[in-house]
């Protein structure tokens, strides 16, 4: 297997009610393409333990240039591009100590198309198209 490469760069806005972030990500090695992400967030504090709940949506943007590894669903011998995916999350922040903070969350992607949906399920293990997944972060602040 090739290894990858990817530069990516991005830019956030904080606002007073939310928080928008807009990413650009490049493969440039074993399957070269462009990846646009948009996302917005909201951080909600709660009256507990200092605790926030964050709360997210987002899009994905895909354009690959590997017609071996992205083909177009309708069309196999052209690079598949378009909406590809869309998410919700949300996370709660919890602090256990001065430093340290645990965070279990919660996400549910999708796919933003039929032709999203081809890919997606073509490339998943489980065959399909929307994931549940969720897990427990831990973070140490120094």
């Amino acid at each position: 297997m090739d290894d990858s490469f990817e530069v990516f760069g991005g830019l956030s806005a904080e606002l007073p009610w939310l928080t928008a972030k807009f990413t650009v990500y490049r493969e440039v090695f074993h399957y070269p393409g462009w990846w646009f992400q948009f996302d917005i967030s909201r951080s909600f504090h709660l009256p507990f333990y200092e605790a926030t709940l964050d709360l997210g949506t987002g899009l994905i943007y895909q354009a690959s240039n590997d017609a071996g590894a992205y083909p177009d669903p309708d069309d196999p011998t052209h690079a598949y591009s378009g909406f590809h995916a869309g998410y919700i999350s949300a996370a709660l922040n919890i602090p256990v100590h001065k430093y340290i903070t645990v965070s279990p969350k919660v996400s549910y992607w999708f796919p933003l198309g039929g032709e999203a949906s081809d890919v997606i399920q073509r490339l998943s293990w489980d065959e399909k198209s929307n994931h549940v997944y969720g897990g427990l972060g831990v973070s140490f602040h120094f």
